[in-house]
This record gives C-alpha cells, structure tokens and sequence, in this order.
C-alpha cells in the first residue's frame, strides 16, 4: 500500500466513507424505529404524513416483524461502532501526547542531572520499572523469564512494526 503525500492529513476515503456509512445507518435505524415502533400513535395523522416506512409495513406485517427484530441490533451495532471509533481516535490522541509529555520530562530530569541540580537515585527506579511495568523479580532466571514472555515478546514485535507503519 502506497503511503500518502506528507501534505496530504486524515482519513484516507475509504475510512470516511465507512465511517459515513456506520453514522448514516445509526440515523435512518432510530428513524425506523422511531416510525416502526409508534403505529399506534401515527394512526391519527394523515396517511402522507405517517410516512414510507409506516405505511408499507402495514400492508405486510410480517415485513413488520422482521424489521422491528432487526433494528435494535443495527441500532446498537452502529452507536457502538461509532463509539469505537471515537475511543480510538482520541485514545490514539491523548496517548501521543503523553508519550511526548514523558519524553520532554525525560530530557529535562537528564539535563537537570547533568548540570548538577538534581540527584536521582536510578537504582530504585529500576526496580519500580521493573516491579510494575516488567514483572521482573531477582529471583527468576531469565532463561524461564524469556519463555514466559514469548507472547508478550510477539505481541511487542507485531504491534511495533504496525505503529511503525501506521505512524
């Protein structure tokens, strides 16, 4: 797959369109739900105004049945898949940003360190690091250690080259 130009930002049109079409269908979904679920109350109005919808379901009631058990789970489908989107938007966001965040605190601890401001004791840092984040315990031999991580290890080297390719 080709990689856009540098002067070129967003989605690229298939994403949008998709994103479109999940958005399109969330609106018409709760549109039909809204005419398939009230008859009852759209029997007072004129038969124009009850709608296409309302008034081609009351000629076929099993066409009816079919569709009101089917527009719940396209409702719900499409609200979550947009949700989804959003999360992962603003998740792909906000953790940028905190990396950079991180990074810029990083250099400035360093620079602090070496012009002699700041005293930092990097031994128990390690061993926090590697406490939380590693689950490295002194005991373990790290032959063992390596074979427990081998899904963790593929997940790491899969995930990188696509956020190598992605960023």
């Amino acid at each position: 797959m080709k990689n856009p130009p540098a002067d070129q930002r967003g989605m690229p049109l298939f994403q949008k369109a998709v994103l479109a079409l999940v958005g399109t269908t969330l609106v018409a979904s709760v549109a039909a739900r809204v005419f398939l679920d009230a008859p009852s109350h759209s029997s007072s109005l004129p038969t124009g105004a009850r709608g296409f919808a309302a008034e081609s379901t009351a000629n076929h009631p099993d066409q009816a049945a079919w569709w009101q058990s089917i527009l719940p789970v396209v409702t719900e489908a499409s609200l979550f898949g947009l949700i989804g989107f959003a999360l992962g938007y603003t998740t792909r966001k906000v953790f940028k940003l905190a990396l950079i965040l991180i990074a810029v605190a990083f250099v400035v601890v360093q620079v602090l360190v070496a012009r002699g401001e700041l005293e930092v004791d990097w031994g128990s840092s390690v061993r926090a690091i590697q406490a939380w984040v590693l689950n490295l315990h002194p005991d373990v031999p790290i032959a063992q250690f390596l074979r427990t991580r081998i899904p963790t290890a593929i997940a790491f080297v899969t995930c990188l080259f696509v956020g190598f390719r992605r960023g």
